[in-house]
C-alpha cells in the first residue's frame, strides 16, 4: 500500500517533470529559445557560429576570437592601405567574364577600373568630386550601411558632403544623420506607393506632390556650402535658403552657394500638383559623396515602374562615378520563386544593372544579406534567397557589373540567426543593427580600397600613375 507520506514526493516529482516538459516545448517553439537550448547543449557549436558571424568563413576561423558586439559602430580605422601591414582579411570583389589587365590580378576588378581612375584623378586634384550612389531597399534606406561606407570613403579621399536627400521622409525608416524635416500639404508618390500616371519620380524613385498651392516642405541640413533643389520642370516650385528671398526653379533646378554650417531650405509649391523630386547638398571640399537612394519596399521590378528616360536623366544629373546596388530582400519575402518566374527575375535585375552601368560607368552589386523565415519548420534562410543570389549574379555578368557576396561573407545559410544571437541583426531576422551594418560596410569598404590599391600599384609599376583616367 502506498502511504500518503510516500505519495506526496512522487506527485511533486511528476508535477515537476510535466512542468519541465511543457516549458521545454514552449521554449523549443521560439526562435530565441531554440538558439538558447542549442547553445546550452552544444557550446562548442555556438562558439564556432559566433566566429563565423564576425566575417567570412575561412580555414583559420576556429582559431580567431570575436569581440562582443557593441551598440554603436566601432571607431573608424586609420587610413587604409592594403600595402601596409594589416591583419584585415579582405573578402574580394568578384567579376565574371571580365577581361583582366596585363597582370591578370584578380584583386583588381577590371569592371571597376573607371571608378579607380576617377579616384586617382581626384587625388591628383584634377577633379573636385567622385560620386557614388547606393541604390537599394530598406537595408539601404535606414542609412546604416551607407553612412558607414560614406565615412570610410570620405576618410580616405575627403568629405565632399552628404549628397542626395529626399525632399521629405518617404517612410519613417529613412534616417539621414543630422537632417530634420517638416512639411505641410505634400503627399508621397513613388515606384512603391501611390504611383502616378506620368511615373516621373527623380533620382530617388520617390517624390512629393503638393495637395494645394502654397504647400511648404522644409529640410534642415547639418552642414553644406552648396545646395541644389530638384522638381518637375513643368510644375512651378520656388525655393529659399535660410529665410532669404523666394526664387523660382529654372528648368526644374535651383542651386545656391552657402556659407559653411547648418542651413534651412524651404520649398514651396506654386500650384496644386507641383512635384518635389529631392535635393543635393555638398561641402565644397574636394572628396567623395555617397548618395543614399534607398527606398523601403523597392525591388528591381518596382524600380521599373517609372519613366526610364526620366530616371536615367535624373541619375545623370548627379554625375555618378559608381553605382552600388543592394536589392533582393523584398523579393525573398514573398515565398518560393518558381522556375517559370526566374527568367523575369533575372531580366528585371539585368535591365536595372545595365542602366546603372550606363549612367555611372561602373557598378557594384551587393548580393542581399541573409534573412530567415519559418515555413512549417525551424527558423532558417528564406527559401527564395538562393534563387535570387544566382539570378543577380547572372544579371551582373550580363550587364558588366562587379559583385560582392554579402550573403556568403555573413556566413551563408542561417547566418542571420547567428547574427541575431550576437546582437548584429534585428528581431525580424532581416534588418541589421548599427553594429551589424557597420561590419558589412567596413567589409565592403575594405574590398573596394584593397582593389583600388591594387589598381594604383599596377599603375605605378606601369609608370602612368593612373593618368589615363576618363574625367567627365
Amino acid at each position: 500500500m502506498v502511504t500518503l507520506a510516500n505519495a506526496a514526493p512522487r506527485s511533486v516529482w511528476a508535477t515537476t517533470a510535466l512542468f519541465a516538459l511543457g516549458a521545454a516545448a514552449v521554449v523549443g517553439t521560439r526562435p530565441g529559445g531554440r538558439s538558447a537550448v542549442r547553445a546550452l547543449l552544444f557550446p562548442s557549436r555556438a562558439s564556432v557560429s559566433a566566429q563565423r558571424a564576425a566575417g567570412p568563413l575561412r580555414a583559420s576561423a576556429s582559431a580567431q576570437s570575436v569581440a562582443e558586439p557593441t551598440a554603436t559602430p566601432a571607431p573608424l580605422p586609420q587610413r587604409w592601405s592594403a600595402r601596409a601591414p594589416t591583419d584585415r582579411a579582405v573578402f574580394a570583389i568578384e567579376e565574371r567574364g571580365a577581361a583582366r589587365g596585363d597582370a591578370g590580378d584578380a584583386s583588381e576588378p577590371a569592371l571597376l577600373r573607371s571608378f579607380f581612375e576617377r579616384l586617382a584623378s581626384l587625388e591628383r586634384a584634377e577633379r573636385a568630386i567622385v560620386r557614388v550612389a547606393h541604390i537599394g531597399d530598406s537595408i539601404v534606406a535606414d542609412d546604416k550601411i551607407t553612412r558607414r561606407l560614406r565615412q570610410r570613403l570620405q576618410q580616405e579621399f575627403g568629405d565632399a558632403g552628404l549628397g542626395w536627400l529626399y525632399a521629405q521622409r518617404p517612410t519613417r525608416w529613412y534616417h539621414p544623420r543630422g537632417v530634420r524635416y517638416e512639411a505641410s500639404g505634400f503627399a508621397l508618390t513613388s515606384v512603391v506607393d501611390a504611383r502616378s500616371e506620368d511615373a516621373r519620380y527623380g533620382a530617388g524613385a520617390a517624390a512629393f506632390d503638393a495637395r494645394t498651392s502654397g504647400a511648404i516642405a522644409t529640410v534642415t541640413v547639418p552642414s553644406a556650402t552648396r545646395a541644389s533643389v530638384y522638381a518637375l520642370a513643368d510644375r512651378a516650385v520656388s525655393v529659399r535658403f535660410d529665410g532669404g528671398p523666394w526664387s523660382a526653379l529654372v528648368d526644374g533646378v535651383a542651386s545656391a552657394q552657402l556659407t559653411a554650417g547648418a542651413h534651412t531650405i524651404n520649398m514651396r509649391a506654386e500650384s496644386q500638383g507641383s512635384r518635389l523630386l529631392g535635393l543635393s547638398v555638398e561641402s565644397g571640399a574636394r572628396g567623395v559623396i555617397v548618395d543614399n537612394l534607398g527606398l523601403v519596399g523597392s525591388s528591381a521590378r518596382s524600380l521599373s515602374h517609372q519613366d526610364p528616360a526620366h530616371w536615367e536623366q535624373s541619375l545623370r544629373s548627379l554625375s555618378l562615378d559608381l553605382a552600388v546596388i543592394s536589392l533582393g530582400t523584398n523579393d525573398s519575402s514573398h515565398g518560393p520563386i518558381w522556375p517559370a518566374q526566374r527568367p523575369q527575375l533575372e531580366e528585371d535585375h539585368a535591365r536595372l544593372y545595365a542602366l546603372a552601368k550606363r549612367v555611372a560607368g561602373a557598378c557594384l552589386v551587393l548580393l542581399p544579406p541573409d534573412s530567415a523565415e519559418e515555413r512549417g519548420g525551424p527558423l532558417g534562410t528564406r527559401v527564395a534567397l538562393p534563387v535570387i543570389l544566382e539570378a543577380q549574379r547572372r544579371a551582373a555578368e550580363r550587364a558588366g557589373c562587379a559583385v560582392w557576396d554579402t550573403w556568403r561573407w555573413m556566413g551563408g545559410r542561417n547566418a542571420i540567426v547567428r547574427w541575431r544571437s550576437l546582437g548584429l541583426a534585428d528581431g525580424d531576422y532581416t534588418h541589421l543593427t548599427d553594429a551589424g551594418a557597420a561590419r558589412i560596410a567596413d567589409a565592403v569598404a575594405d574590398a573596394l580600397l584593397s582593389a583600388r590599391d591594387a589598381f594604383v600599384a599596377r599603375a605605378e609599376a606601369a609608370g602612368d600613375g593612373g593618368s589615363n583616367a576618363r574625367d567627365r
